[in-house]
């Protein structure tokens, strides 16, 4: 009878260990899932936002130049009308309330030429659009890639070209998007939000890693660690800053202060969808990460990974319950 247990015991474990979609945390409950969002091949993405109560994705599709939204219930997708679509590649998206924000960039290089950058604000139930602001650089192109927009209608929005950060009224149709700041650590900037008192600009760059600036000073702090370089996406939420780049999720825990970065979490790794997993959604104690912007197959750099060898066949979305520690990194002096 004893060994007849242990049987079904070790068959157990293994299909347990065997479902590499879904992860588990102490008392063995799924956390994590994956989402096909039903686009297939056709389109490729950069951008989220999700209506989580009305089970709406918002996305900026880059190679079609288009502002998508996906409906995750029924796998349905449509695309939002602006005078852009097929014209500028569609970048990062951010909800708040009833309006949905998006960036997107005209790409030409040609000698000479001043192409658009543009923020757009459509309402996010009707896609009506309410107003854009645009943007044109004296001396090469502008790249908008993430925003955040806080409670005042300020949004902020991170050049990844232009090493800056730049901002905008929403609630002001006169106003003109303006340069918040430029710094070198900000080489490559990708990924940005607001503190809770919205007081703290978190960014994450390329080059210069998580950056903290004080929107009161005008300023950052004086922290700067080099190797949290590499992460896209970033979001705040609930004390600590979430990350994601080179195909991986991280936590990050703060000081007091939310000033500097005091541990790294590893949340997910190299997972079986991701082809340079980009952007980040949170709320309800859910991470929602984009998982893949191509559908390639995918050699992961991480240690002992197992790489992809077939295409994918869809975009997808990796719904994670938080917290979710798979792996503790060593404590960030």
């Amino acid at each position: 009878m004893h060994t007849l247990k242990g049987i079904l015991f070790i068959l157990i474990f293994c299909a347990l260990s065997l479902q590499a979609q879904t992860i588990h945390n102490g008392d063995a409950s799924p956390v994590a899932e994956i989402v096909a969002l039903g686009t297939g091949t056709t389109y490729k993405f950069k951008g989220l936002a999700i209506d989580v109560a009305r089970q709406v994705a918002y996305l900026g599709s880059w190679n079609r130049k288009e502002i998508v939204t996906v409906s995750l219930a029924e796998k349905k997708f449509d695309v939002l009308k602006t005078p852009y679509n097929g014209k500028l590649n569609g970048m990062d998206c951010f909800l708040l309330d009833d309006k949905l924000y998006a960036v997107m960039n005209e790409v030409d290089d040609r000698a000479g030429a001043h192409p658009v950058s543009v923020l757009l604000i459509l309402n996010a139930r009707t896609g009506k659009l309410i107003r854009t602001y645009e943007a044109k650089a004296p001396t090469g192109r502008n790249h908008f890639n993430h925003l955040v927009v806080g409670r005042t209608g300020i949004a902020y929005i991170t050049n990844t070209l232009k090493s800056s950060v730049q901002y905008v009224d929403t609630n002001n149709p006169l106003d003109s998007i303006k340069t918040l700041v430029v710094h070198p650590d900000l080489s490559w900037v990708h990924g940005i939000d607001l503190s809770p008192d919205e007081k703290k600009l978190f960014t994450t760059s390329y080059d210069g890693g998580i950056k903290f600036f004080d929107l009161d000073k005008m300023s950052f702090t004086p922290y700067r660690d080099v190797t949290l370089a590499g992460d896209d996406g970033l979001k705040f939420y609930n004390g600590y800053l979430y990350g994601v780049g080179r195909n991986s999720i991280k936590r990050y825990s703060l000081d007091a202060d939310l000033s500097r970065v005091t541990r790294v979490d590893t949340l997910l790794r190299s997972h079986e969808v991701f082809n340079d997993a980009r952007c980040l959604h949170i709320e309800g104690g859910w991470l929602y990460c984009l998982a893949n912007i191509e559908h390639d197959p995918v050699v992961f750099e991480q240690p002992n990974a197992v790489s992809r060898k077939e295409p994918l066949n869809d975009s997808y979305i990796i719904k994670l319950k938080l917290p979710a520690i798979i792996k503790k990194e060593s404590p960030v002096r």
